[in-house]
């Protein structure tokens, strides 16, 4: 990844293949050109477009186009085709043997970079919860303390100055499992050297669990790649270290200095990764670095030790339920329905059925009025107060009055800080269950939708030729009913209600 050298620059690379061959390229990269094969039998070639992460996110909606590469004359271009949900396109009809190559041009880079960190919000919340509970239990040890000011900005700024320390040990973490057996007598070599103090680990045969778990150690490595997770589970190590009761050897501790905090904090984090393989590994590997602070702090190891076990502890907890929550993803991902318009069920390799139907699409999230990115309302989390931790806006949603039936309905108000300057009949700021507005855009062929929660989605307007168009990150669709001017609207915020809106002469929806 681009942060080996340099400390950590936070760049989550992409990965474009043709025919499952791969080019990385920096997520800032709008154009992204593939490397040139030769046209399989079947005569088909597929792309794929994704961000190089844990979590398996295709980026859709992203301009491909196929070229026949010819040395002696211009290349052959073929009409052009756009990602679908799975970052998938196929070409099919090529002429056998000749040289293909591909190039991608992403027009929503941005959208699409910012749906890829809101794909680390599950990991984010975990975070939160384990160092509120943390904290909860530290308090009353730091309130008994006397003023230290000074020796704890000395002692933070020794943490930050290690931090960046930490991207150093992701190539030998990942040497770990390409090498169990060279770089695991290693460790354990180094973390032999504090024996007389911590006691004895139990030596662990690597390369026998790696062999017992293959897919599971294309994961972990695939995990070493991924700076976005990588950076998350780094400032938790931090926060939790920041947040202990260190009591009276705080002092020592502070003046230990920033490259051996940074041997702390990396022994922490990856100690806690390479548990995963088999938890004393996570052990050894946090005694084999700190084995180096031995010749600067013999004293405090034993106290040292005692404490960053409780942390390892919680740190390994936290990445076993990211890398948990991210299986479970990415098979819902996989396991994810697809329609085609012949209503035929298409029974795929994994044996999952697959309904197919034409359909325009487009793939930006639904925005405040301020144009920040926003889930609705019930996917958005808060913290205890109705505060949003997506935007940081206040999000205050009261249920008036409800009506029963098959499906309920309920009437509900909402205030939202970024609407502070939209006009509603209960105030600026408001907005309620029946307060819905169109614009129909005949230049760009979109419908602009501002819902009852004060959220903007995009859709392409749907025709006669294609006539449902989905916004799948707004989890959004229009669709042209039976009646002229009439179109069909439905979210994942209405709960199953779909609104049937007439077109104006002055391009408005009621």
């Amino acid at each position: 990844t681009s942060g080996f050298v340099g400390g950590p620059t936070f760049e989550m690379d992409r990965v474009l293949s043709i025919n499952q061959q791969k080019k990385v390229s920096n997520y800032k990269d709008k154009c992204i050109e593939t490397t040139t094969i030769t046209c399989p039998q079947n005569r088909e070639i597929e792309i794929v477009l994704k961000h190089q992460s844990t979590i398996d996110l295709p980026i859709p909606d992203v301009l491909i186009k196929l070229f026949e590469y010819h040395f002696w004359y211009p290349n052959k271009e073929f009409p052009p085709k756009k990602t679908d949900k799975d970052g998938r396109v196929v070409f099919t009809d090529l002429e056998l043997g000749e040289s293909y190559f591909a190039e991608a041009i992403d027009n929503n880079l941005v959208e699409n970079n910012k749906a890829l960190f809101r794909a680390y919000d599950d990991l984010m919340l975990e975070m939160y919860d384990s160092l509120s509970e943390s904290w909860q239990k530290y308090k009353e040890e730091w309130q008994k303390e006397i003023d230290i000011v000074e020796l704890i900005k000395k002692f933070l700024k020794g943490l930050y100055d290690g931090f960046f320390s930490l991207w150093d040990d992701i190539k030998l973490a990942y040497d770990v499992i390409t090498d169990p057996v060279k770089y695991g007598k290693m460790i354990y070599d180094g973390a032999a050297k504090l024996y007389d103090i911590i006691g004895e680990i139990p030596n662990i045969d690597i390369n026998q669990k790696l062999e017992q778990g293959k897919d599971f150690t294309l994961r972990l490595a695939a995990f070493f790649s991924d700076e976005c997770a990588i950076y998350l589970l780094a400032n938790s190590v931090l926060l939790n270290i920041k947040m202990y009761p260190w009591g009276e050897v705080l002092p020592l501790i502070a003046e230990l200095g920033g490259n051996v905090l940074g041997d702390i904090l990396r022994g922490i984090l990856f100690g806690a990764l390479i548990s995963l393989i088999a938890p004393p590994l996570g052990v050894a590997y946090m005694a084999y670095r700190l084995s180096k602070v031995a010749l600067k702090a013999t004293k405090l190891i034993k106290i040292l030790w005692d404490a960053l076990q409780v942390i390892l502890e919680k740190t390994m907890k936290l990445v076993s339920r990211f890398f948990d929550k991210i299986g479970e993803l990415n098979h819902k991902n996989k396991n994810t329905a697809r329609v085609k318009t012949d209503k035929t069920n298409y029974l795929g390799a994994e044996q999952h059925t697959h309904l197919n139907v034409e359909q325009n699409s487009s793939a930006t999230s639904s925005a405040t009025h301020t144009d920040t990115p926003s889930p609705a309302t019930t996917q958005c989390t808060k913290t205890g107060c109705p505060v949003s931790m997506v935007t940081g806006e206040e999000l205050l949603l009261l249920n008036d009055a409800s009506l029963l039936g098959v499906y309920p309905f309920v009437f509900q108000r909402q205030y939202r800080t970024t609407a502070v300057e939209v006009s509603s009949v209960f105030g600026y700021g408001w907005s309620h269950s029946l307060q819905h507005q169109f614009v129909f855009n005949d230049n760009d062929h979109t419908i602009t939708w501002s819902d009852h929660e004060n959220l903007v989605t995009q859709l392409p307007m749907p025709n006669k030729k294609i006539n449902i168009s989905v916004n799948h990150m707004a989890e959004a669709a229009v669709w042209l009913s039976d009646k002229e001017q009439e179109y069909l609207f439905t979210s994942g915020s209405l709960n199953g209600w779909v609104m049937h809106v007439t077109r104006l002469d002055d391009n408005r929806g009621q």
